[in-house]
């Protein structure tokens, strides 16, 4: 079960660090065009999101990996849980459902890895 959990970390924390360095270092008209969600929010809200996603994604396995702080793996997996119910809830909004079923995947994910390593 452990290699399976590890897996899972490593793939999540993949997803969530390329998404929230692409919402770090490209500019918001360009994600305006890609992503039509970054329309209702400003620059540094989009910045925040993604500084969210990125150091929750480094926060999946850098603690376990390194044995400092492995606290901090499980935590990071419920915050980013509470990110994607966020995401969902903006999708539901905007009445894109297709787009709910990766956030409430990526989420149950999360909480996957937060019960297996609490």
């Amino acid at each position: 079960m452990n290699s399976l959990v590890w897996i899972i970390q490593g793939l999540s924390a993949t997803i969530f660090g390329i998404s929230g360095l692409l919402k770090l270092v490209t500019p918001k008209d360009i994600l305006e065009e890609k992503i039509g969600w970054v329309k209702d929010y400003s620059g540094s809200t989009i910045r925040f999101i993604g500084s969210c996603e990125f150091l929750g994604g480094i926060g999946l396995v850098a603690p376990m990996a390194f044995g400092i702080l492995p606290i901090l793996t499980p935590i990071a997996a419920t915050c980013l849980a509470v990110v994607m119910i966020l995401a969902t809830r903006a999708h539901i909004q905007r009445k894109e459902f297709k787009k709910t079923l990766f956030d409430l995947i990526m989420c149950f994910l999360a909480i996957f890895i937060a019960v297996e390593r609490f």
